[in-house]
């Protein structure tokens, strides 16, 4: 399940000075007067479970509510009837490049303020959200602000003193993300069902995968399958089928960006020609280029060239359009051009001009001689030529098996086959599989897919669990031979499910005791990319957010750092000026404009608009990168 959550962003202006506006007389007392006003209020903010999640949003009917998850929580906040709310609505152009307002001095409002809210109106104003949530209408927004793209804040009131002024910002997660357990066949297919046959080929694992990484020299452009024959002799492909090839292409920093991503583009679209050039088979690519300004700023760092940390990239280029300092920074820059490269390929079989009859004719002869192995590869093989729409798609139904106990490793693959190319549901494939494992309770890879569909029952709560004798089916797949990787994965999803069912019990101790067994032992799943940005949405929708950013932080400065866990990263990061006043940080920003400039510029947005928040704008470093990425 997913969603979108506004969390706590704490801002506090403790000047006297307010905007000439109404201010409807609300002040900040000042020294102890502050504390004996509001002690309260900051009490109950500073004590909010972790669980309590809160938001100001604009409805369709442009009315500005405030939700939270925990009425009790609320209520117990706007106490009193002198407790309140006020909303601030806050105007995207105010924060624009070419504006200088200042917001170091403003006290009560940073925009258009609300007449406030106190207990009795928002007690009439109120209505129930979910099991303990609650919607409380906090005002209107103005008609010359409906066509303005606004973000509203929240002033949290004792009488007419500002206790806490909050800015709220937008960090997707979540609950139900479980890790992809997959279903295995001859080998464990990690991807979700596709819709279509395009998807699938997209999205489906293949049997070996290889990363290396490609030095390139200056200027060269054109790699000939000589230059390349050696890479592919040491990767032993004769006996494998390259099917994909992603090449991310890094120039170094000097001359032009245009001709850098130029030259990157030409080198990697040459490396998959060579490749291709071995094969009949055709690879599918997907080829990314930038400049390496990630690395140029991690190798200067401590050197006498540190001072360019501190120069824009303009003026960077500019100073290496010396030759002679070009030159200086050559033993630095050489190290810069380079190809990230991963190859997807899978076994080859001596199928490839074999007609459909043919490959019939050959998985019987397997079946006959009982060649296990044999028709297996076969299966494989033909479940690859369906998805690229060699082969029709029910061929598989084609090639039959005995129903009896020798062939179930067979009768398994054909299920989880048809599975994912749609030609069942999930009913039907579940009824197969059940009837698989009764008659074949020793095979492993029926007994794992039996869990995984238990699992997904469980999930949609078509199913009552109990909870001890679930792990003892999940633990015993150990012994019947699956991986302790998969197995692992399993008891992760086990502990997610409970987190959630404790959580909705409002049951917090338990909740928190399979959170953090998830959090001790997600290391052993040896997580992908994929998941581990489900578990960091995971955490933050248990609002801990320094597990998510402690989860994604020995991943974020690789050159080659999946682009969804460094966005996310980022989104989880850049509201703390602790992490984003450190030099690193530089990096890691430089980096993500580097890959998706757009997708930077986007996090500038407004909640309303996909974004974090504009509100980021007001960090003057934040500001000067995004006018300097972003305004063309």
């Amino acid at each position: 399940m997913k969603t979108k959550l506004l969390i706590l962003s704490l801002f506090l202006f403790i000047s006297n000075y307010s905007i000439s506006q109404n201010n409807y007389g609300i002040i900040i007392p000042e020294n102890k007067e502050y504390y004996k006003a509001c002690g309260y209020c900051l009490m109950s903010l500073d004590s909010r479970p972790a669980e309590v999640m809160m938001s100001v949003d604009i409805e369709d009917d442009n009315t500005i509510v405030f939700v939270t998850n925990d009425a009790q929580w609320f209520w117990g906040l706007i106490e009193n009837s002198t407790d309140g709310i006020a909303a601030d609505i806050v105007v995207k152009s105010d924060f624009d490049c070419n504006s200088n307002k200042s917001y170091q001095n403003i006290s009560v409002s940073k925009g258009k303020l609300l007449k406030p809210k106190y207990r009795s109106e928002l007690l009439n104003n109120s209505m129930p959200d979910g099991k303990r949530g609650l919607i409380v209408t906090i005002g209107t927004l103005p008609a010359n602000l409906k066509r303005e793209d606004v973000e509203v804040n929240a002033l949290f009131l004792s009488g007419n003193n500002l206790c806490h002024y909050n800015a709220f910002v937008n960090i997707e997660s979540y609950k139900w993300g479980l890790l992809d357990m997959g279903l295995y066949a001859d080998t464990v297919i990690y991807e979700a069902k596709a819709d279509t046959l395009d998807d699938m080929e997209k999205k489906r694992t293949y049997s070996r995968k290889f990363k290396l990484t490609v030095p390139f020299k200056k200027r060269k452009m054109e790699y000939s399958p000589a230059d390349i024959k050696p890479l592919y002799d040491s990767l032993k492909l004769t006996d494998f089928v390259v099917k994909s090839i992603s090449i991310r292409a890094y120039a170094s920093i000097e001359g032009s960006k245009e001709y850098n991503l130029k030259l990157q583009k030409g080198r990697a679209e040459s490396i998959v020609k060579a490749l291709q050039s071995f094969q009949n088979e055709s690879i599918s690519e997907d080829i990314t280029s930038s400049e390496n300004w990630m690395e140029f700023y991690e190798a200067i760092i401590g050197t006498k060239y540190e001072y360019l940390t501190n120069k824009t990239k303009q003026e960077i280029k500019k100073l290496l359009e010396d030759k002679a300092f070009a030159q200086e920074l050559e033993p630095i820059l050489s190290k810069h051009r380079k190809g990230v490269i991963e190859i997807d390929f899978e076994k080859r079989y001596d199928l490839n001009n074999a007609t459909p009859e043919e490959i019939i004719d050959e998985f019987e002869d397997a079946i006959i001689k009982k060649d296990i192995v044999r028709a297996s590869g076969i299966q494989k093989y033909s479940f690859s030529k369906i998805l690229i729409n060699k082969l029709p798609h029910d061929f598989l139904s084609k090639l039959e098996i005995p129903e009896q106990i020798d062939y179930g490793k067979l009768l398994n693959n054909t299920a989880v086959y048809q599975y994912f190319l749609a030609e069942n549901n999930f009913k039907e494939t579940y009824s197969r599989i059940v009837q698989l494992k009764a008659m074949n309770p020793n095979s492993k890879e029926i007994a794992y897919n039996y869990i995984v569909f238990q699992f997904q029952l469980w999930l949609n709560n078509n199913k009552q669990v109990n909870y001890t004798d679930f792990k003892k089916e999940i633990l015993a797949l150990g012994p019947m031979g699956i991986s302790s990787i998969l197995i692992n994965r399993m008891m992760i999803n086990y502990n997610i499910i409970l987190t959630e069912i404790f959580m909705e019990k409002g049951d917090y101790d338990n909740k928190n005791k399979h959170l953090n067994i998830i959090k001790s032992r997600y290391r052993s799943t040896y997580p992908s990319p994929k998941d581990l940005l489900s578990l960091a949405e995971y955490f933050v929708s248990y609002a801990k957010y320094e597990w998510a950013i402690e989860l994604l932080e020995p991943y974020i400065t690789r050159i080659d750092v999946d682009e969804d866990l460094l966005f996310y990263y980022i989104n989880n990061t850049i509201i703390d000026p602790s992490i984003t006043e450190q030099a690193s940080y530089k990096q890691i920003l430089l980096n993500a404009i580097d890959i998706d400039s757009e997708r930077f510029c986007k996090m500038f947005n407004s909640i309303n608009d996909g974004g974090i928040s504009f509100q980021l704008l007001e960090d003057p470093y934040l500001k000067s990168n995004y006018c300097q990425s972003c305004k063309k």
